[in-house]
């Protein structure tokens, strides 16, 4: 009788847990809330200095006014381009979907001519250019000390090809002229998240020194998530049929990506857990005055939206379901405007109001470190019985939501700039999946430290691809503007650095740190046929101008 009792009073505990009616002392899991914020004495120091850094007022009925009048400025922009007849979101009763050919970007010639003028290069001799112009190999440090030898040197980069292809350090001995042994200690010294981690930003702050004149869009930042099937058991896969079919295990890589293609962020999550509790993790991180991000639909929640707002951060997710989405109306309705009748839910403003200092202070808590933004969303997201600041933040997250369909339905530019840098992120995708050829593609994740710093590495290397891509792409196009070949904005938009058809990543792999070009040099680039054509056509127009001019 005694241990029904006792499993009884076990079962009662388990459930006060999960409904927050009982907490557990240093657990993020069914902690107090209240004890990952900054403490309300510091807090109550900085808020004034935190607030200015957010750009938000102290006073919540200040800003909630600020809001009210940005959302009818944005419904009357909204009736305004449909009765214009701008290509707005917006049929005058509801709002619409995205045309199906707003989100592509079609290939132009001049993109066809730039990558086939691109030197041809085997991936070892690409990390060895790249490690010439940067140093990333002297990051990957032990004990406070890089790689002091060209030999210590070039096992690294056969164990980066190894952890990079995927194919495992017996299988690389075979393509390289280094042994298992010897790339498993480089590996072993060398290879940790911390120093790989350390390498991709010296190769990401490298990158954006480049002339990037062609990228359609420099400022957003982006975040994506790619499925991963794993070989045999692991605690952070599960089974997805959705994604890689049946019995079989995956997990989510997700990856942060700014404008000029380089990879700032990457992290490892379940497949069974949403993208959107991690979106703001790796933008904390960020060294930049403006944040502004963008992801896909499986990015975003409510929780989201307010916490980057909070922050003063600038957020433009895609949304696939835009059409379904409740609207919320903060302020009294205007029978006069159509699109303010797409507003049928209230905020509850008084709740907001109350909480407001506590709303800054979970982003103030955030921004100084106390708590990761993935800890805090996913509690919240997952709390069967949110206190009040939750549920204020969620309310505070649907008027940011708001204001924000409201101005994507009428902004066209916006959403081009949006899909412009989601685009560079499948265009990344695409080349991860090349570099990551070994085992069909799937990642041996039973050993979590191992399968994170694979990854880290494959990251890595698609970062370098892309900084060895952006100077080539630069260096072509300055040459073409020298031969007096124009280049329109438009056809150059079609230009993109994640590209790999030009790199051999397959064969024998000659790691040779003394081969290539010297540091400020480069290889030759290619002619193709259609360079021909094109130097006949500028000769051809240039003798009928100066043709004109004197007959003038």
């Amino acid at each position: 009788m005694r241990t029904r009792y006792e499993l009884a009073l076990w079962i009662k505990a388990r459930e006060a847990l999960r409904a927050r009616g009982l907490y557990r002392t240093s657990s993020h899991r069914y902690g107090d809330p209240a004890d990952w914020m900054m403490p309300r004495v510091q807090w109550q120091r900085d808020r004034v200095e935190l607030a200015e850094l957010f750009d938000r007022p102290l006073d919540g009925a200040q800003r909630l006014a600020a809001l009210d009048g940005r959302q009818r400025e944005l419904a009357r922009a909204l009736q305004a381009g449909y009765e214009r007849g701008e290509r707005v979101l917006f049929d005058g009763h509801k709002l619409t979907g995205e045309p199906a050919g707003e989100r592509r970007i079609d290939d132009s010639p001049v993109a066809r001519l730039v990558s086939g003028m691109i030197p041809p290069v085997q991936y070892a001799s690409l990390l060895i250019d790249v490690h010439r112009d940067t140093g990333f190999l002297d990051e990957l440090r032990h004990y406070g000390q890089g790689a002091r030898s060209q030999a210590r040197q070039g096992q690294l980069v056969a164990a980066l090809l190894a952890d990079i292809f995927g194919v495992g350090y017996a299988r690389m001995a075979l393509a390289c002229a280094y042994s298992e042994r010897e790339m498993r200690e480089a590996a072993g010294r060398h290879f940790t998240a911390e120093n790989l981690d350390a390498a991709s930003a010296v190769v990401v702050q490298k990158l954006r020194l480049l002339p990037h004149e062609w990228i359609a869009e420099l400022l957003m930042t982006s975040s994506d998530g790619t499925r991963l099937e794993t070989i045999g058991k692991s605690p952070i896969a599960a089974y997805a049929a959705r994604h890689a079919g049946y019995r079989r295990r995956v997990l989510t890589w997700l990856l942060w990506l700014t404008g000029e293609y380089g990879h700032f962020g990457g992290k490892v999550i379940p497949v069974n857990e949403p993208e959107s509790w991690h979106t703001l993790d790796a933008l904390v991180h960020l060294d930049t005055p403006v944040v502004q991000h963008t992801t896909d639909t499986h990015g975003t929640t409510e929780l989201t939206f307010a916490i980057a707002d909070l922050l003063g951060w600038e957020f433009y997710p895609r949304l696939a379901d835009l059409t379904d989405r409740w609207l919320y109306l903060l302020g009294q309705p205007d029978p006069l405007i159509a699109a303010e009748q797409l507003l049928t839910h209230r905020i509850q403003v008084e709740l907001i109001l109350e909480q407001w200092d506590e709303l800054l202070r979970i982003a103030g808590s955030i921004k100084r470190g106390w708590i990761v933004p993935s800890v805090l969303i996913s509690r919240l997201a997952s709390d069967a019985k949110p206190d009040r600041t939750a549920r204020a933040l969620r309310e505070y997250g649907r008027l940011i939501e708001t204001n924000f369909i409201l101005r994507w339905a009428g902004d066209p530019p916006l959403r081009q700039r949006s899909h412009a840098q989601l685009n560079k992120g499948e265009n990344a995708n695409a080349l991860r999946r090349a570099l990551g050829y070994g085992n069909r593609g799937r990642v041996r994740a039973r050993d979590p430290e191992q399968l994170h710093r694979q990854l880290e590495a494959r990251r890595l290397g698609a970062n370098a691809i892309h900084y060895w891509n952006t100077r080539y792409i630069a260096l072509i196009l300055a040459h073409l503007e020298r031969l007096g070949i124009a280049l329109p904005d438009g056809q150059i938009a079609g230009v993109h650095n994640a590209q790999h058809e030009h790199i051999n990543l397959i064969g024998h792999h000659d790691i040779n740190l003394r081969a290539g070009p010297r540091h400020g040099h480069h290889r030759p680039l290619r002619l193709p046929a259609e360079l021909d054509t094109l130097l006949k056509r500028a000769a051809t127009n240039k003798t009928a101008t100066n043709k004109t001019a004197t007959n003038a």
